[in-house]
């Protein structure tokens, strides 16, 4: 079979560890716990060698698995919408369809009153994901606004990424105020739900969360249609007040508060 890295972690007090597998080349040398410890350090002096093969004794597979945990992907490569082709490009192709659209529409439809925004109409809840006028209409209303500002508008909501080009934080504000805020991950609770931009937002993926107390990654796998994702109102497209930003953080710990047997529920009491 492939070879995986094994990491068992727990907590002290706790009877329960967390195991997880990981392929070297997605393997992280936890940054807390082994704080200044080098990827060849860490295959030399700490991981253990379970294989029936005894892989580590092999001075050329030993270097191949340091290699594997020391590579890092590019910045080109890892970045959000990076370069013409890929997901940059099926976020472009994308947004060109929901343009050809929104050059049809009226004048009159070039301003929502912010009521509307905040509280989007039982049409559009319903539409949500399938209707590619309602989309047009959105990116009227977002288009002309620079990158930073698009970047505002994602924080004022809470739980989204600001990296990527104009292009994928256009698709983010677009979505966002078509189908509302995106809540946390239904299967892991704690996992920031993004819009795959493989596959330019027609689904929702969660990658999983960072673990504190056990300094490690969680992996999730969860993927839904983007008609079908657990989402939020109201979406603000301005600065939202005080109380309304602590009423979406408390929504936030409600919902994260389910990984740990908190709240006495299921992802499924998190208000809309």
């Amino acid at each position: 079979g492939e070879l995986r890295i094994c990491t068992n972690a727990f907590k002290e007090g706790q009877d329960f560890k967390f195991t997880s597998y990981q392929h070297p080349k997605c393997f992280i040398v936890p940054p807390r716990a082994l704080k200044g410890v080098s990827p060849e350090e860490f295959v030399e002096d700490i991981l253990e060698d379970q294989t029936d093969e005894n892989i580590l004794d092999d001075p050329d597979k030993k270097a191949e698995i340091v290699a594997a945990v020391a590579y890092k992907p590019s910045k080109k490569k890892a970045s959000l919408g990076g370069g013409g082709d890929g997901e940059g490009n099926a976020v472009s192709k994308r947004l060109a369809a929901i343009k050809k659209v929104m050059e049809t529409l009226p004048d009159d439809d070039d301003d929502e009153s912010e009521e509307e925004v905040k509280r989007p109409s039982k049409k559009a809840k319903k539409s949500k994901g399938e209707n590619l006028e309602t989309y047009a209409k959105a990116m009227k209303k977002y288009q002309k606004l620079k990158a930073d500002d698009l970047k505002s508008i994602l924080r004022w909501n809470l739980g989204y990424g600001t990296s990527g080009n104009k292009d994928i934080l256009l698709l983010r504000c677009i979505d966002g105020h078509v189908n509302g805020r995106l809540a946390r991950c239904p299967t892991c609770f704690k996992g920031k739900l993004n819009l795959n931009d493989s596959d330019a937002g027609a689904t929702i993926i969660c990658k999983g969360y960072f673990n504190e107390e056990i300094q490690n990654r969680i992996p999730c796998q969860y993927s839904c249609p983007v008609a079908d994702t657990p989402r939020l109102q109201p979406w603000y497209s301005s600065e939202p007040t005080e109380e309304e930003t602590e009423a979406m953080k408390a929504i936030t710990e409600k919902h994260e508060a389910l990984a740990d047997g908190g709240g006495g529920g299921s992802s499924d009491d998190i208000p809309p």
